[in-house]
């Protein structure tokens, strides 16, 4: 009868840890998307920094096939973000950061398995270079990602 009892508790604390657990991963998501529109509002790529920084810890403490679909989205929307600052005022520190953000989300976007975004990730990734002056290669897609 107690170990009954107490297998019970521990199926409820395990259910709360899973639905807490969930929350959290929403509020880190919300927190990231915030950051991203103040960014895009300011026109402030320090925002950026700080979503990338929460949408990293994410990566540490969760699995990533729970929360894949949703980090592939942010991550492009961090870097579409980078490229607009940084053209917008021709920084090139920010163009590197949005040529970094873009290689990670087209790598999210082959792992997720998202052809389509991966080509459009690919396609911004290519333009980063050009505003960098880098001169972008024909590489092959398993060299990419």
């Amino acid at each position: 009868m107690v170990k009954s009892v107490k297998f019970r508790k521990k199926a409820k604390l395990s259910e709360k840890l899973e639905t807490t657990g969930a929350e959290i991963t929403q509020v880190k998501f919300d927190l990231i998307r915030e950051f991203i529109s103040l960014a895009r509002q300011e026109n402030e790529a320090v925002h950026l920094d700080d979503a990338l920084a929460v949408l990293s810890a994410m990566t540490q403490s969760l699995s990533m096939e729970s929360t894949v679909h949703d980090h592939v989205i942010l991550q492009s929307e961090i870097a579409a973000t980078f490229l607009r600052i940084g053209r917008k005022t021709n920084d090139q520190k920010i163009l590197v950061k949005a040529k970094h953000a873009h290689r990670s989300a087209i790598t999210l976007a082959s792992i997720s398995g998202n052809d389509a975004l991966r080509e459009e990730l690919r396609k911004n990734y290519r333009f980063t270079l050009s505003l960098l002056g880098d001169k972008p290669k024909n590489v092959s897609l398993f060299k990419v990602a």
